[in-house]
Order: C-alpha cells, then structure tokens, then sequence
C-alpha cells in the first residue's frame, strides 16, 4: 500500500470516529444523569439537590450544560426551605482542555441565584452539614479519587444577574440582604 492510500485511510478512520462519538453524545439523554447527581449530592451533604427542569447539553468545541430550576434545602431548622435557588444555570467549557484533565470553563452564567446564609442562636450555620462521619468519610474518599491528578477548573468568564443574599444571625436577630443586578467578569 502506498503511503498517500494509508494516510487517506487514518484521515478517513479519525473523521468517522469523531463524527460517531458527535453522533453518540448529539443522542445521548443526560437526563438520566438527574437522579444520580441529586443522589450524590444529598449522599455528601445530607440535603436534597433537586433539578426541576431539563439537563441540556450541546455539543461542540465549547460544549455547555444548561439547567433550569435548581434548588438546595437548608438545614431542617433554617427560616426557609432552600438555602439556595437558582432559576438557570449555564456552564460552558473547553474540550480540548477537559479531554487532557484540565478543566476550562469558558462561560459561567447564574440567572436569579438566592443564596441565604444563617444561624441558629447557638452560632450553627445552615452551611454546616448533617452527615455522619462514615458518609461524609466515605463522599471525601470517592471525591479524591475521582479528583487525583486534575487541576482546579479555570474560569474565564462570569455572569450574575438577579442575585440575592440574605444573611440572617440567629444570634442577634438581625438581617441583611444584597442584591446584585447584574455582574459580568471576565478574566485575562
């Protein structure tokens, strides 16, 4: 076989399998992944995580995962049911980088995230989980283990809009709330 004929066929063989991994990802249902990522995250705080609208993932040099209605619950003493809401969540990132371990996340958009930080009167903070050791052991175990290697993700740019912390000190009684229009950052 000539040279020319078996470069053609490699060419021929890397463009058929990145058009059937396209293929295989263009079709893949991430909402499937709903239930194990709320799972996960309850195994590791103790809450309950749930995504009430779609995971949508689009696929290409930047792929990006957009969500709709995410909401943590607070601690079971908290004044409110969630200790954060967020109506959409965008995230966009680099696929040349992830393919290597880096994460490179392009894009970061949080459209009306509400964030409620509080205490009890004894100076517990609803940031503070109820996990037993052995789980909270067990979710730093397989997060290691999932992390050995990769690097802290970049963040190139971000976007806020609609924000809205509450702090509340169970101690004194007092409260304070910011709010943020609109915030738009974007690193060198």
């Amino acid at each position: 076989m000539k040279l020319k004929t078996i470069l053609k066929l490699v060419a021929l063989l890397v463009v058929t399998v990145i058009v059937a991994a396209g293929v295989l990802l263009a079709t893949l249902d991430v909402n499937q992944y709903k239930g194990l990522i709320e799972a996960q995250a309850e195994k590791a705080t103790g809450r309950q995580l749930v995504i009430e609208g779609d995971l949508d993932l689009s696929i290409g040099l930047t792929p990006a995962v957009v969500v709709n209605g995410v909401r943590f619950a607070n601690a079971p003493w908290g004044s409110a049911d969630d200790m954060v809401s967020v109506e959409r969540f965008e995230a966009e990132v680099a696929l040349i980088p992830a393919i290597m371990g880096r994460i490179e996340v392009r894009r970061l958009v949080l459209i009306r995230p509400h964030i409620l930080l509080e205490t009890r009167a004894d100076g517990t903070g609803n940031w503070e989980f109820d996990t037993s050791a052995e789980d909270l052991a067990e979710a730093v175990e397989e997060a290691e283990d999932r992390a050995a290697g990769l690097t802290l993700p970049t963040l190139s740019a971000v976007t806020i809009r609609d924000a809205r912390l509450t702090w509340h000190d169970g101690t004194s009684g007092e409260s304070l709330t910011l709010t943020l229009d609109e915030l738009t950052a974007r690193a060198d």
